[in-house]
């Protein structure tokens, strides 16, 4: 798993589509976070630069806010690129739950399949490793789905 995610960096400047890099984005985004942010986050959606990531109350969101810029930091060091210059934290509890795991069954939610934008799925053909490509059609559907929702 951990070599899935030392390849993502250096696929985001390849991929030309905002769905491909916002995709690459969102798989790295709990892997630089604490176990604390990481439960009670997720990534909504890249605007240019901007990440928004919603949280699940208030208090997480000041939390969020005090740990912003290193967060940014992190982010664009583990994905080699300065492509994020400002997170902006949104309080979303629903998105929160929905992309967490299921913690009884250990299974994800049943709303996360792969995605069917043709763009997505060719970028992904040019990814060898069939693990990373799994994991970065997984982040990709998440990224699609909540576009759609808005």
């Amino acid at each position: 798993m951990h070599a899935i995610f030392k390849a993502l960096p250096g696929l985001i400047d390849e991929m030309a589509s905002d769905e491909a890099r916002e995709a690459i984005i969102f798989a790295i985004f709990p892997t630089v976070l604490g176990e604390h942010l990481r439960e009670r986050s997720t990534p909504l959606r890249l605007e240019g630069s901007t990440l928004f990531i919603a949280v699940a109350d208030s208090e997480w969101e000041r939390e969020f806010k005090q740990h912003v810029f290193e967060i940014v930091y992190k982010l664009n060091r583990a994905l080699g690129t300065s492509v994020i210059k400002r997170i902006t934290p949104v309080v979303d509890k629903k998105a929160v739950t929905i992309s967490k795991p299921n913690k009884v069954t250990g299974r994800e939610h049943p709303s996360m399949k792969p995605p069917t934008l043709p763009n997505v799925k060719k970028a992904s053909a040019k990814i060898a490793d069939t693990g990373l490509r799994k994991h970065f059609l997984e982040a990709a559907a998440v990224c699609i789905e909540r576009r759609d929702a808005d």
